[in-house]
Parts: C-alpha cells; structure tokens; sequence
C-alpha cells in the first residue's frame, strides 16, 4: 500500500488520508489583505497590510480512486476547522489549522486521458 501523503484531522478526531498517487500539487504561499491603490499623481502600488496566514492550494486526482471525491467532500462537510499534515509521509510534525474555502469543482485534462481533478483552497485559521 502505498504511504500516506496529506493526513487530515477533522474536528471530531477523525482523520482522511490522501496517498501519494492522488495528489498532483500543493501549493503553500503567504496570504495578506491587499489593496491595489492608484493614486492621481503617482504610480499605482499595492499595498499589504495585516499579519501573513498561509494558502494551501491543492490539486487532487479523482480518477485514481473512486473513494477520493467522496473524501474529499467530507472536508468540506466537516463546516470546521481541519488539521492538514500537508507533507505526513516526510514529517509527520509538520501541521497547519485550516479551513477548506470554495466548493468542490471538477477540471477535465485532454480528451485522450479523460483524467479529472479536483481543486481546494485552504486558509490558515491560527
């Protein structure tokens, strides 16, 4: 079997597991209030302001198993804040508190493969 990749504990300490082969990114960047600010007489500036969350963008592979979109639904029927293990198989100290954003939507690659993926978005919470 293969090692788990992303760990999630939900609020009632359940947990849903990705493997490897299910996850084609992740994606971790800084997050800040902004403001694109263009004044009359000078040049246009974005301005930044608050403290830095994280936005964990992933992108899951729904074909490889039947299972995955229904685990992945369960993410976003908790209605809670998540624990995600963003890289378990490596560090299995390693967390972020979350909340999954947005709703589940279905992306289609190229005729030929007819491989289908499915994108989150998840913002820090603490």
């Amino acid at each position: 079997m293969a090692s788990v990749s992303v760990k999630f504990v939900l609020a009632d300490s359940s947990e849903v597991d990705f493997y490897y082969d299910e996850i084609d990114k992740l994606i971790i960047e800084p997050l800040y209030r902004t403001e694109v600010i263009e004044p009359v007489y000078r040049k246009t500036f974005i301005d930044q302001s608050g403290d830095e969350v994280k936005k964990i963008s992933a992108t899951f592979l729904g074909d490889l198993r039947v299972t995955t979109r229904s685990r992945l639904q369960s993410l976003l029927d908790s209605q809670d804040e998540l624990r995600m293990y963003y890289h378990y198989n490596i560090d299995s100290t390693d967390y972020i508190d979350c909340i999954p954003v947005g709703k589940l939507e279905r992306y289609f690659g190229d005729a030929m493969e007819m491989q289908s993926s499915f994108e989150m978005v998840f913002i820090q919470s603490s």
